[in-house]
């Protein structure tokens, strides 16, 4: 009996602790995503919020709106704490009639090191969780899973999900992957008691400094530098903003790793593909004299 007492008392604990936590469908939830898309650049600031409830199939769901990720901005969204898991379902819009409106697991609260989430959107996107962390937010200890994206053509990226926030990039992302055109990154999330701290913070998100960020102020491409052709072929060039008599390009991974240096010397473009082999997403700098900086990404 004492036993069976302890065992209900710690049930019961958890509960009560699972339900400290930030729920990813609490009505108040909002989530502040910018986008910096195409050629020229564009830079968007798009506010994600649940504006009403619904049923569907005998199921309640929130219809979530804003994100960058569906094709109508739109989205139904439930959640399972008992399985501690949040189901979603496309809103397309009429030009995209062939995507998948079946119910989809958004968020699964159990995921493991090493599971693979497979998503089905028009190409294959593969998902592996590559680690697993922990943040506290508001007292209270939130898992944190590290994805490692690889995409049907090989190239790959990563992204973190922390629970009851969702996807560092956007709040339904892994739902539907971006492209290698877009460059989508979650600045703030508040709900009914403010504007949570995150600690330690995960990747850019710490949810105090980067309310404050503006577009421009995020890690994209520059409207006066790009690479021609792009995804890139051994000829693709990197285009200078005029010419440029000193300098340097450096070009980082997806790993934020160092792969590529190479010198500007009195020229307006520098020969890019031939020096990138592996296939991926990257991110390039330019720095000019003067301490000019230049930043861009491309995809091999």
């Amino acid at each position: 009996m004492l036993r069976y007492l302890l065992t209900m008392l710690s049930v019961v604990a958890c509960l009560s602790s699972y339900g400290q936590k930030i729920r990813f469908t609490d009505s108040t939830n909002e989530w502040k995503i910018f986008l910096i898309h195409g050629w020229p650049i564009t830079h968007l600031t798009s506010y994600c919020n649940y504006i009403k409830d619904t049923v569907r199939n005998g199921k309640n769901y929130k219809i979530i709106r804003g994100s960058v990720c569906t094709p109508s901005g739109l989205c139904l969204v439930r959640e399972d704490t008992s399985s501690k898991k949040v189901y979603s379902v496309i809103i397309p819009d009429f030009s995209m009639s062939d995507f998948d409106t079946s119910e989809q697991i958004l968020y699964d609260y159990n995921w493991q090191l090493g599971d693979t989430v497979v998503r089905t959107v028009r190409n294959y996107f593969k998902h592996v969780i590559s680690e697993i962390d922990s943040t506290d937010i508001n007292g209270v200890w939130h898992k944190v899973w590290h994805f490692h994206e690889v995409y049907s053509d090989e190239s790959s990226s990563d992204f973190d999900v922390i629970e009851g926030i969702g996807c560092t990039r956007d709040p339904l992302f892994p739902l539907i992957p971006g492209s290698f055109e877009s460059h989508i990154r979650l600045s703030c999330f508040t709900n009914r008691y403010g504007t949570p701290p995150v600690a330690p913070i995960i990747g850019h998100f710490n949810n105090i400094s980067s309310c404050t960020l503006e577009a421009e102020d995020l890690p994209s491409a520059n409207s006066e530098t790009s690479v021609v052709p792009n995804p890139i072929t051994e000829f693709s060039k990197i285009i200078l903003p005029g010419k440029t008599q000193t300098g340097s390009i450096v070009v980082y991974n997806a790993l934020g790793q160092a792969v590529v240096t190479l010198s500007v010397d009195n020229t307006t473009e520098i020969l890019i593909g031939d020096k990138i082999t592996v296939q991926g997403l990257y991110w390039y700098r330019v720095t000019t004299e003067g301490c000019t900086s230049y930043t861009g990404k491309f995809v091999r």
